[in-house]
């Protein structure tokens, strides 16, 4: 269910995605986002994107006006057992089941941070109400994160390519 109560996303056994519109339950819009079960979902807090990831072991970040593929979610062990957007919709976090939790940019979904701490698989993320930490759950254990913004990680990545590209002395 959406953050304001006015959508839901249903995963169908087919791999397709249904939207409906709340209160009522009118189909709104019907697509195939995986070859197997969407297992998890999440909207965006504007409600202009939906994050699904399948028991095909894929994952995407979805337009909703489309509805339309913005990008495919690479490069996971699994399928995310959990997933949540930061508070200003910039950055998706993903909960596997390999116990790691992976921040990717919620345009492209290019992984922008990865955290290790679980040696079980994570079945939950969410971030606090100002986007700063990140929370996840796993059988063994509780872990908060710092989470780092999207701003500032533009930050270090220009000061690191700026290294890069400096002449040697």
């Amino acid at each position: 269910v959406s953050a304001d109560g006015l959508l839901l996303a249903i995963g169908l056994p087919d791999g397709r995605v249904e939207l409906r519109e709340l209160p009522g339950g009118r189909r709104r819009a019907s697509w195939l986002a995986h070859t197997l079960s969407p297992l998890v979902m999440a909207f965006s807090p504007d409600n202009r994107r939906l994050a699904t990831s399948g028991d095909d072991h894929t994952g995407a970040i979805w337009d909703l006006a489309g509805p339309r593929l913005i990008a495919p979610l690479k490069g996971n062990v699994g399928p995310a057992n959990s997933l949540a957007f930061t508070p200003d919709g910039l950055q998706l976090a993903l909960g596997l089941g390999d116990g790691t939790v992976k921040l990717c940019d919620a345009q492209t979904a290019v992984e922008t941070a990865s955290f290790h701490g679980h040696a079980q698989p994570v079945r939950a993320v969410a971030f606090v109400a100002d986007g700063t930490e990140l929370v996840s759950l796993s059988k063994d254990a509780l872990c908060v994160w710092h989470a780092p913004a999207l701003r500032d990680l533009g930050d270090v990545e220009a000061r690191l390519k700026a290294l890069q590209t400096a002449p040697a002395r």
